[in-house]
């Protein structure tokens, strides 16, 4: 038998001395049964002692047992990496963004191309993934949406977030201005062959997902931009680039710098197939004339 002491059991032991004792008692309290009261009480006393002093020493040696605590730590390797990516990004000297690069793009300004045309030109070229329904865009895009969290946590440099930032330091305004808006170069800000119906899907889903995050965190280019404009033509975009490295398998890492890179040149050449393919193709299955 044993006695629950916290979580361990600590068991009674008697040596054969002691067990003689005992049983020398019993005997005496069987024999004196009429015996005085007196007589009876002692040797419970002393059975009681024997007992007692046995309990201690078997307590002293599970005590001595447990003294010995191992302790061990586990790191997540997602936050080993997220730190590497950090530290690589806080070795630039001036601690800044870095800027975009100037990309060649092709120009369709003087040229009479439809949609069939330029279709089969970014195919032949790209091999672009095919549209997607709005469905199959948010199961795809869902999963990327940490793009937009470790953006700020200096994992992921963002070119996009850069042009944003490039036109608010422009302006004379505290925010973006219809006027400004209308003047404003959107290419720059547009998810390639995505297009902009599923850019701003994509976009949508950021604001119901990351909204009070963003609210925490707005700058003054957030400000200017206003936070659903900042989501539609910043975040989204980027998030984008994301789905693009992974659909058209350019890294298993969708933060590679090289893979992030090719992904912006892909958009920049492709924003015509966006808007005269992607936002012409139907978002819903069931908008597909027969």
């Amino acid at each position: 038998m044993g006695t629950e002491v916290g979580k361990r059991k600590l068991v009674y032991t008697t040596s054969k001395k002691n067990d003689r004792n005992l049983n020398f008692l019993k005997r005496r309290r069987i024999e004196d049964s009429f015996s005085s009261d007196d007589d009876v009480n002692a040797a419970v006393d002393q059975e009681r002692s024997v007992s007692s002093l046995s309990s201690s020493s078997s307590e002293e040696e599970s005590h001595s047992n447990d003294s010995h605590v191992s302790l061990k730590q586990s790191v997540d390797d997602r936050d080993l990496e997220l730190t590497k990516r950090r530290e690589e990004i806080q070795m630039r000297t001036d601690g800044t963004e870095i800027e975009p690069i100037e990309r060649q793009t092709k120009s369709y300004a003087n040229e009479q191309w439809d949609a069939n045309q330029i279709r089969k030109s970014c195919m032949d070229q790209y091999r672009l993934p095919k549209i997607l329904y709005a469905s199959e865009l948010l199961e795809k895009a869902t999963p990327l949406l940490s793009t937009v969290r470790d953006m700020y946590r200096g994992v992921v440099d963002s070119h996009y977030k850069f042009e944003a930032n490039r036109m608010r330091q422009s302006s004379h305004r505290a925010i973006l201005s219809a006027q400004e808006f209308r003047n404003m170069d959107l290419s720059k800000f547009t998810a390639g062959y995505y297009g902009m119906k599923r850019q701003f899907k994509v976009g949508e889903i950021i604001l119901q997902n990351y909204k009070s995050f963003l609210l925490r965190r707005q700058g003054d280019t957030m400000k200017w931009w206003g936070i659903s404009d900042f989501a539609h033509y910043v975040l989204a975009p980027e998030v984008l680039i994301s789905l693009c490295i992974r659909e058209m398998q350019l890294s298993d890492d969708v933060y590679d710098s090289n893979a992030r890179e090719m992904a912006y040149d892909i958009f920049a050449n492709t924003i015509k197939y966006g808007t005269l393919v992607a936002d012409q193709t139907p978002l819903e299955p069931w908008e597909v004339v027969p």
